[in-house]
């Protein structure tokens, strides 16, 4: 771990006998990998950190540009003015003892601080799990450390109290989460609001909050953690912010070593495995859990299931697949369930077309020697567990009347499904012709009357004269409303099947009471 004057600064104020002057501003960046003694003519490094007595520091002294300094004893005022350097000044009386004696002091933190990397990489390195990186943090700053996810709900086992911290309970998952007093107490703090801090840390004064805290936030690859350091045995220092970033980093990598598969916080899969487990869950909690991957719940997703017997299913192999998945659609979630691998794609966020997606995955599948089941579009999240069982059904029926192909879409075989199980596995509104679906969002949002038109179309056998008599409409006002029918169904009303399954889906509304909606 690289150190910056500023750390180096607050170690030694724990110091009494040093008097420190800071005569520039110190870089926050790590940048210094050890100390070394100050010599004229010498080349310097700008990582690393040199002492000078300051007996050699006469007003004739040059001081080297871009590098940093500790000068150890007082010196005139103004003498580093025009210095283009980082420099600490330890004022007083010094003895030519105290010299070494600081420098000594001063490889004591460095070694301190490089024992501590070497232990958060190790334990990353040797994946020996999240909660004893968090150990380590809480050794760093001598205060507890909290990981919040995106919605500030507690990553790590809290097994102490935080004085005059009250927790909420997340009602799905029990874990400990921020009340939403607190979230907006962090939020309207004037660090947060103003961004003082470019880095991406935050102070929140006990102003604010019962304590003062140092956030640190770190996003990358969709992943977005927060780590909170909390002052309650040690009082917290500018440095620590340092620090807290530095963490926090670690904290990411640790993450994303672990569940590189998805890239996304692992209580999302874990929602939607609940949600395939049957569990039964309250929209806003849904809508919470949507929020952390920036969907809504009325975008359109369509949802893959992928099935091999070709490889060897090492998990390795399933989570590069999924990161591959992912990286072709940034608005999509892949994840290994079931001994298969399920994508969800938010077209409304791909802006895609089904057949555009369809068509831009068929080389990946091919090459991978993969089969797909895919669902109907769909909205309204509490229903995936449906549409996984669409594409569950439409591989059963995939392999049972078209072996040799390898894209099952379960518009096509959703007629076959029918005659084999009927609306005894799937719900019978998620088994009618996705146009009529279709025609009934149409019909709501342009106040017409598609739906019933084309419903009586069928009944009258295509005979226009008797629908045209039916719907007491002109007979060009019928094939008007027939074209845009067409279009909308994206189907041949010419095939029997078709109608015959049109026919259903509409015994399906009526005699399930439903309305044609997802």
């Amino acid at each position: 771990m690289n150190l910056c004057l500023e750390l180096i600064a607050d170690e030694l104020a724990h110091y009494p006998s040093h008097i420190l002057r800071r005569n520039k501003i110190s870089q926050r960046r790590l940048q210094m990998k050890g100390v070394g003694i100050y010599r004229r003519g010498m080349n310097f490094s700008s990582d690393i950190c040199y002492m000078v007595s300051a007996k050699n520091v006469t007003d004739r002294f040059n001081c080297p540009n871009n590098t940093t300094l500790i000068v150890i004893g007082s010196v005139n005022d103004g003498i580093f003015e025009r210095a283009n350097s980082d420099i600490l000044i330890l004022e007083g009386e010094m003895r030519k003892e105290d010299f070494y004696d600081i420098f000594n002091e001063i490889s004591d933190i460095f070694v301190k601080y490089q024992e501590i990397d070497h232990r958060l990489y190790e334990a990353v390195s040797k994946n020996e799990g999240f909660e004893k990186v968090v150990t380590i943090g809480q050794e760093l700053f001598n205060n507890p450390v909290i990981i919040f996810d995106q919605n500030y709900c507690v990553m790590n086992n809290l097994d102490y109290e935080i004085p005059g911290v009250t927790w909420a309970v997340d009602p799905w998952s029990g874990t400990k989460i921020l009340p939403l007093d607190a979230i907006n107490t962090i939020k309207t703090s004037p660090e947060y609001i103003h961004k003082k801090s470019d880095d991406g840390t935050f102070l929140i004064s006990e102003d604010y909050f019962p304590c003062n805290m140092i956030l640190a936030s770190v996003k990358k690859n969709k992943l977005r953690i927060t780590v909170a350091v909390l002052e309650t045995q040690a009082p917290l220092m500018e440095s620590h912010r340092i620090l807290a970033k530095y963490f926090a980093d670690f904290i990411h990598l640790t993450f994303n070593k672990n569940y590189i598969h998805t890239g996304h916080p692992v209580r999302f899969e874990n929602f939607l495995k609940e949600l395939l487990n049957n569990h039964q869950m309250e929209q806003a909690c849904i809508d919470r859990y949507l929020l952390s991957m920036n969907w809504k719940n009325t975008d359109t997703y369509i949802c893959m299931t992928y099935q091999t017997s070709r490889w060897d299913k090492v998990g390795v192999v399933y989570y590069n697949v999924c990161t591959n998945l992912e990286l072709q659609f940034p608005g999509s979630f892949a994840f290994y369930y079931d001994d298969n691998i399920i994508f969800l794609v938010n077209l409304t966020q791909q802006g895609l077309e089904r057949q555009q997606l369809i068509y831009w995955l068929s080389s990946f599948l091919t090459e991978g020697v993969f089969r797909v089941g895919i669902s109907y579009d769909f909205f309204e999240f509490h229903t995936f567990p449906s549409y996984y069982l669409q594409t569950l059904g439409a591989l059963e029926m995939g392999e049972k009347y078209a072996p040799d192909e390898w894209c099952y879409d379960f518009r096509e075989y959703v007629f076959y499904y029918f005659l084999h199980y009927g609306t005894s596995r799937i719900d019978g509104r998620h088994l009618c012709f996705p146009g009529i679906v279709q025609l009934y969002l149409y019909d709501t949002k342009n106040q017409t009357d598609l739906l019933h038109t084309l419903r009586v179309y069928i009944q009258c056998e295509r005979n226009a004269a008797l629908t045209v008599k039916n719907l007491y409409i002109h007979r060009n006002t019928l094939y008007q409303r027939l074209r845009k029918i067409e279009t909308i169904l994206d189907a041949d009303l010419n095939d029997e099947k078709v109608r015959l399954f049109i026919h259903l889906s509409y015994q399906f509304v009526e005699h399930l009471s439903l309305e044609p909606v997802l």
